[in-house]
């Protein structure tokens, strides 16, 4: 669906919400389905972090990956809860997901795992934009301004994920194509950039991320041996920067919208 389609549902479902219930309380059930579902990012992100710790052989905390896994579990049961996410059937497809990383028992390689992961974390992004939306005003330049963010902050984590699956192989299996591997992190280097400039984000500690992955790209266009495991960590300052800036992004339309509503 494009992104005039889902603003022309969003106005019709912000039309029919205030014939039902009061405006505060869309502005309400927006913020509580939004913080559920940046919170079922950060423990899908967690749970990522601890299938790479388990590869790379990394002391891991069972206990606490045990609780990661009932988090999705719950996650996975509750989300049907929230009809801000989305459709029934789109949340019953993502409902599925996370029931689906909690239950990682079978072993699976690394790039399918991340796939999976990467899968789920988009799904997340476009159910919390359905909540977004819903929530915010109907003002055509507000909702152009926020998508065109949203848009590069989808378009970032696309690539930062295509990238990671290349890592992946790399881990697993060496190096054999390092033409596809570099164009995957020039490719990550110029969303991640556009990111940071059409969300007007300072933010220093993205800015040495994109720093670091500036380097570790140029000593793959010189062919000097970059560790896998130090191209991973490039990825992963870059997905933790990134998903701070997505929350700036949403709480600035929500306090905007909270402030418009008083005034009114």
């Amino acid at each position: 669906m494009d992104i005039s389609s889902r603003m022309f549902l969003a106005k019709q479902s912000k039309f029919t919400q205030s014939l039902a219930s009061p405006f505060k309380s869309s502005l309400q059930q927006g913020k509580q389905s939004i913080d559920f579902v940046l919170d079922a990012i950060d423990v899908v992100r967690l749970h990522r972090s601890y299938t790479y710790k388990k590869l790379a052989c990394e002391k891991m905390n069972r206990s606490r990956m045990n609780s990661v896994k009932q988090q999705l579990n719950n996650m996975s049961d509750n989300i049907l809860n929230y009809p801000y996410l989305g459709s029934r059937a789109e949340r019953r497809i993502l409902s599925t997901r996370l029931a689906t990383l909690s239950q990682d028992d079978e072993p699976l390689a690394f790039s399918k795992q991340l796939v999976i992961h990467g899968q789920a974390i988009r799904l997340l992004i476009f159910c919390c934009d359905s909540a977004v939306l819903r929530s915010i005003n109907t003002d055509d330049l507000c909702m152009k301004e926020y998508h065109a963010q949203w848009q590069s902050i989808l378009d970032t984590i696309d690539a930062l994920t295509q990238y990671r699956i290349c890592i992946g192989s790399v881990i697993e299996h060496g190096l054999r194509n390092p033409k596809l591997l570099l164009g995957r992190a020039n490719n990550l280097l110029n969303k991640v950039k556009r990111c940071q400039d059409i969300t007007d984000d300072s933010n220093q500690n993205l800015q040495q991320a994109i720093h670091q992955l500036e380097k570790s790209t140029q000593y793959l266009v010189k062919d000097t041996t970059l560790s896998a495991l130090r191209m991973y960590q490039d990825t992963s300052d870059i997905s933790n920067e990134i998903i701070i800036t997505y929350k700036k992004l949403i709480n600035h339309q929500l306090n905007r919208q909270y402030t418009s509503r008083l005034k009114a």
